[in-house]
């Protein structure tokens, strides 16, 4: 039963991130922490997040933004190394809480971006600091719940970038992100909760899911699927607040 419901969890996270972009991890994750420990499910899912995160990197290969890259990729890492020694020692309930509150803070970011559609000039000069926090925090909510992309995006969405540059720096992000992630992840022999057979049929899962969310797209209008992403999102998030609450 627990190998069906991480592939469930992967087959999700594929869906999402190939017809909505953001919000492919925080939404497997928060569910399948109902029923697992959550630990547990952001290294089970490692495989399907790293493998739809390369898969759609392809198509935007060598389109994104170096200019922010350069203090962003090195602030993130720093935040992938600091989100996994916190997810390597906080206990589950309390993850469970940082997950529901990542889940929240994360369909808010959504609302309220759409609501201002706020952007500054391309040509804008960022400061280095607020690249850096950016990084690092997004490097932080990527170990922490396969979440890196809410805190991503609310940065690289205020610079005026073409959605092309947009996307392809977000992926490039998420791609290096995730890689670190797992070598941080085996330094602290967290992969060996993964066995081969998981490590496969979920990161197929997770193909086959962005697949079928790209279909699933041009099938439904966008913006009645992010409302259906975001309202399951809100839910998983309520959820897992108030299971703590309730096992106290």
């Amino acid at each position: 039963m627990e190998h069906i419901l991480y592939l469930i969890g992967a087959l999700a996270a594929g869906i999402i991130k190939g017809g909505f972009g953001i919000g492919a991890g925080i939404l497997p994750v928060a569910f399948l922490s109902l029923f697992l420990p959550p630990d547990r499910v952001i290294v089970m899912l490692y495989p399907a997040m790293l493998m739809t995160t390369l898969f759609s990197l392809i198509p935007y290969w060598g389109k994104w933004d170096l200019s922010i890259l350069k203090l962003f990729i090195p602030a993130s890492l720093i935040g992938t190394w600091i989100g996994v020694s916190i997810l390597a020692l906080t206990p589950g309930n309390i993850l469970r809480i940082v997950l529901g509150l990542l889940a929240l803070t994360f369909v808010w970011n959504e609302w309220n971006r759409k609501r201002k559609k706020t952007t500054l000039p391309e040509d804008h000069i960022r400061p280095w600091w607020e690249s850096g926090l950016a990084g690092i925090f997004g490097g932080m909510a990527s170990s922490l719940a396969h979440a890196g992309g809410m805190v991503f995006s609310m940065y690289l969405v205020r610079l005026g970038l073409t959605k092309e540059r947009f996307v392809a720096t977000l992926i490039i992000a998420f791609t290096i992100s995730d890689i670190m992630k797992g070598f941080f992840y085996s330094q602290l022999d967290m992969l060996q909760l993964v066995d081969l057979y998981t490590l496969i049929t979920t990161a197929l899962a997770g193909l086959i899911g962005v697949v079928g969310g790209t279909w699933l797209q041009r099938s439904i209008s966008l913006e009645r699927f992010q409302v259906v992403i975001l309202g399951l999102i809100s839910i998983s998030g309520l959820i897992l607040i108030g299971s703590v609450f309730n096992s106290l």
